[in-house]
């Protein structure tokens, strides 16, 4: 099956997206900033200048499945282990 014929099969359409953080015209100093880690990405590989990528926040999104049951004087909030990814 040709690429053509699979994006019209399904009712995709296949596209390239980028996401980046655009900056508001008047914050010169986290452009700045952001210039700085893009050349270290664009550096050419270097075994004794290893370079890593962190998350700000490793946080993973989950939803609750159940309503968690409010705090009281006795005891804490009470959510359920069952949970959603989102």
């Amino acid at each position: 099956m040709r690429q053509s014929d699979a994006h019209l099969k399904n009712g995709m359409i296949n596209r390239k997206i980028q996401y980046r953080t655009i900056p508001s015209a008047d914050d010169g100093e986290f452009v700045a900033h952001m210039e700085e880690v893009l050349d270290i990405y664009a550096q050419p590989y270097n075994p004794n200048f290893l370079v890593i990528c962190m998350d700000e926040q490793p946080v993973q999104l989950q939803g609750e499945v159940r309503t968690p049951i409010a705090a009281t004087a006795k005891h804490p909030k009470r959510v359920d282990y069952e949970y959603e990814r989102a």
